[in-house]
């Protein structure tokens, strides 16, 4: 059916003068498309007319999403102009975006843009319409259906055709993948060009005033880094989300670098993991080619598989990894008690991902079940230097960071080469070690141990002569310095039961093992097998590498336990060649980041750890992606 329009009427017409006497329209690069001049007052006595399509003349054809110019004039000092095209031929000028300017100040002569809509477009031929009239305020989108006394109505046929860059307007936007840009700074790069693009209307109000195209992508999480380069104009940068009436919403934009050869840098954060965005890149100057990198700010999770019985806490806990601490990716991590676990909620933040869960920070309890989750946090800079910090927060239903269990402490006993029938002296320390079949060959995060002493008759007689005593040690060292006994004349037994002691609490003693010790006892029979025991304790000490398997690029190293001052690493290729040594000064542990001179290649590398006279060798792999 064709589409019926209502009919603006003016009282007096156009007879003061108040006609749309000249009307000429330019395209985006400033050259006129139609130029209909001189038309003088229309001898309609409604002032309206209604002008055959002519190109050039009382026609024109627009492109989808552009920004167009146009300029009226009349013959009175106090008239304001306004302009409409019906988009979707349905009869009206009612619909979002068919009023496409008006002038804002009052006189003969008026200048504004047309932003030929981006949505909701019918190609073909469609009904323009001008009007001029003396009514003291500005045309509004209802006015183009007036009444009123002074003022004339011209109506044209235009044409509307898709954009000659179809990614010109959102409506077309380049869709950008996701699959291979989930760690900072990867990302994955897009060339475009803005030379034969125009200015769409949703960029035009103040953003960007040249040619612009457009991208769109599905948020991954919370936050997004977005960098464009270009050698050949200053580049601009502007965010869009998209509200239900399809009306495109200006979340941030980006122009702090200057001239030709900068690049901008949008760091925003504020989106809805799983909603489309829009991105417009352009100039207000000029166009050319450019690089787009779109880098999603991943959210982290957990990325260690809880065995069935439960982790150590000796045991390292690793993040999913999202770029390391020189890129400007730190982690937090977060554990809160569940069930019947005691403490309150307690986070460890600025690590490179990998942590041990003995960390005093952290006050992990054995046998306790935690929520764990892991934030990131993307330190970064635009263009002018400007640092901003983004922070994504982890993923609370990530299956593997939900009920974390840490199994109970290993049992602690004397070790087996200080037992009866070895006879020990007053110098000698008093050995703890883990009881045999252990997960662990040591006890992390001890403040002390307590040795429970029971005297007895002899290693062959259980007989109790007296009551406990509790000694604890001074240092978070299994060993027990036997001076602390009584200065006696004789050999004594002992029944020995040692117990690790945490910032939180006592743990649990472990089994009774029997000792004789030298003048402890005031009578009683020298046993023969007398032992110096007078070694201490070696600390186990446990290597870590993250991430692994990784690009060849960095690597963690996180090595716990440490006794000595200092550790030797060295990583070899699969041909036993040296591809990295260095020697590190600690203080109780390695935690640091390798950064390779060159890039290792794809395959199998040893890492050895040389600390406290033991060797330990990691496996790394090298997969390129």
């Amino acid at each position: 059916a064709t589409a019926v329009y209502c009919f603006p009427s003016f009282a007096n017409s156009c007879s003061g003068g108040d006609e749309v006497g000249d009307v000429e329209i330019f395209n985006p690069a400033g050259q006129a498309i139609m130029s209909h001049l001189g038309t003088g007052c229309t001898l309609d006595p409604d002032g309206y007319e209604n002008f055959s399509p002519i190109s050039g003349l009382t026609s024109c054809t627009f492109y989808q999403g552009s920004t167009y110019s146009i300029e009226v004039s009349s013959g009175y000092p106090f008239d304001y102009f306004g302009a409409w095209i019906d988009v979707n031929n349905d009869g009206d000028f009612a619909d979002a975006l068919e009023f496409l300017g008006s002038s804002l100040t009052a006189g003969a002569f008026a200048s504004f843009e047309l932003g030929i809509p981006s949505s909701n477009v019918i190609y073909g031929a469609h009904k323009m319409r001008i009007i001029c009239a003396d009514i003291g305020t500005p045309l509004v989108q209802a006015d183009a259906c007036i009444n009123d006394s002074w003022g004339e109505c011209h109506d044209y046929t235009v044409f509307i055709q898709p954009p000659v860059v179809l990614s010109d307007i959102p409506q077309f936007a380049t869709s950008i993948q996701n699959s291979t840009n989930l760690t900072y700074p990867t990302c994955y790069s897009l060339t475009g060009n803005t030379s034969l693009a125009t200015n769409s209307p949703e960029t035009a109000a103040g953003v960007i005033s040249g040619g612009d195209v457009w991208y769109r992508f599905t948020a991954q999480s919370t936050a997004v880094s977005i960098k464009v380069t270009s050698s050949t104009m200053d580049d601009i940068i502007a965010l869009y989300s998209r509200d239900g009436s399809g009306n495109y919403i200006l979340l941030s934009s980006e122009n702090v670098g200057v001239g030709a050869s900068d690049y901008e840098q949008l760091n925003y954060d504020g989106l809805t993991a799983g909603t489309q965005y829009w991105i417009a890149v352009g100039s207000n100057t000029g166009g050319g080619a450019f690089s787009l990198c779109v880098q999603n700010l991943m959210r982290s999770g957990c990325n260690t598989v809880v065995p069935v019985g439960g982790l150590r806490l000796c045991d390292a806990y690793r993040a999913n990894y999202r770029g390391a601490p020189s890129q400007g990716v730190t982690y937090t991590f977060n554990f809160t008690p569940t069930g019947a676990t005691l403490g309150t909620p307690t986070s460890v933040s600025g690590t490179n991902g990998l942590i041990t869960l003995s960390n005093a920070t952290l006050a992990l309890r054995y046998g306790g079940v935690y929520d764990v989750d892991v934030d990131v946090t993307y330190t970064l800079t635009n263009s002018a230097g400007t640092t901003e910090v983004i922070n994504v927060d982890g993923v609370s239903t990530d299956p593997r960071c939900t009920g974390v269990s840490i199994q109970a402490h290993p049992n602690l006993e004397v070790r087996s080469n200080q037992r009866c029938n070895a006879t020990l002296l007053r110098s000698n320390y008093l050995v703890g070690a883990t009881v045999a079949g252990s997960s662990s060959s040591f006890v992390c995060g001890a403040i002390n141990y307590t040795y429970r002493m029971s005297p007895v008759v002899s290693c062959a007689d259980g007989t109790s002569t007296g009551l406990a005593v509790e000694h604890t040690t001074t240092a978070a060292s299994p060993y027990l310095p036997l001076g602390v006994l009584a200065n006696l004349p004789n050999a004594g037994g002992w029944d020995v039961e040692i117990r690790p002691n945490f910032a939180y609490g006592p743990g649990s003693y472990g089994p009774v093992q029997r000792i004789l010790v030298n003048n402890t006892a005031a009578g009683s029979e020298l046993e023969e097998g007398s032992v110096d025991g007078s070694e201490k304790v070696s600390t186990f000490v446990a290597a870590n590498l993250y991430p692994n398997p990784n690009n060849g690029e960095m690597v963690n190293l996180n090595v716990a336990g440490i006794e000595s001052d200092n550790v030797f690493v060295r990583i070899t290729d699969a041909m036993g060649r040296i591809v990295y040594t260095n020697r590190f000064t600690v203080e109780g542990s390695l935690n640091t980041i390798v950064t390779f001179a060159e890039p290792l290649a794809s395959g199998i590398y040893n890492v050895e750890f040389s600390v406290d006279g033991q060797i330990m060798t990691e496996r790394m792999i090298v997969a390129k992606q």
